[in-house]
């Protein structure tokens, strides 16, 4: 597998297939096409915006320096349905 493309340049390409489906003049098979382009796209950012979250830093001012923290420590826990 080639290098990943940064996640700006994979947004970028995304954005482009969501303009091209947009126009009426699309055949199926390019639409399918570039649906399935697309689902790839938001699959290679999610992972990538799962990476940074995870690097969430935290000023701590007792220390006067970052410490990585999991966002749920931050905020809490999502709501969960019972």
């Amino acid at each position: 597998m080639s290098k990943q493309k940064p996640f700006e340049t994979n947004l970028k390409e995304l954005e482009g297939c969501v303009t091209r489906m947009e126009e009426d003049d699309l055949p199926l098979s390019e639409a399918l096409a570039l649906y399935k382009k697309g689902m790839e796209l938001i699959n290679f950012c999610d992972i990538e915006l799962k990476n940074v979250q995870q690097q969430i830093q935290v000023y701590d001012k007792k220390t006067n320096s970052l410490i990585d923290v999991n966002p749920e420590s931050v905020i809490g826990p999502r709501n969960k349905k019972s």
